[in-house]
């Protein structure tokens, strides 16, 4: 009993510690997200007003333009809404284990619940994994030599 009841500790420990993480994380992206839209709009905002004044140079009315397209570009390849998302479907599914643990299972669960829990555990990390390999990470390959 002692050995599932330190097994239950040890697993509900590392979910709530990935879980938080996750939480910060999914935070982070979404408000980086948040700021690069914003700046984007600020700068297209500064671009449209400078040129609008008279005895403008057109060479600094040209680099302001630049910026939101640049910020724009840079915040579609990080993918940063796709990796806030991301971040926020791994805090629900590990909230959702979290919950399996401390209400669903009995107050003193058997091993084969607690293994259960473990083997969600693994295959969540696997599927989000693929999940990020194929949508989030960055794609160099269109850039190599095709021999």
């Amino acid at each position: 009993m002692a050995e599932i009841a330190g097994k239950v500790q040890r697993l509900l420990s590392e979910l709530n510690q990935r879980s938080a993480k996750e939480l910060k994380l999914a935070r982070w992206s979404h408000w980086l997200n948040i700021c690069a839209m914003l700046l984007t709009l600020i700068t297209t905002g500064a671009a449209v007003a400078y040129g609008i004044f008279p005895n403008h140079s057109s060479q600094v009315t040209a680099g302001l333009a630049l910026v939101p397209g640049g910020i724009s570009l840079l915040a579609t390849s990080l993918k940063l809404e796709t990796r806030c998302n991301w971040h926020y479907r791994r805090y629900y599914a590990l909230s959702a284990l979290i919950r399996t643990i401390e209400i669903e299972l009995p107050e003193t669960p058997t091993q084969d619940q607690i293994v259960a829990v473990s083997t969600s555990l693994g295959k969540l990390d696997v599927d989000l994994e693929s999940v990020w390999e194929k949508d989030l990470s960055l794609d160099w390959k269109k850039f190599q030599k095709n021999d």
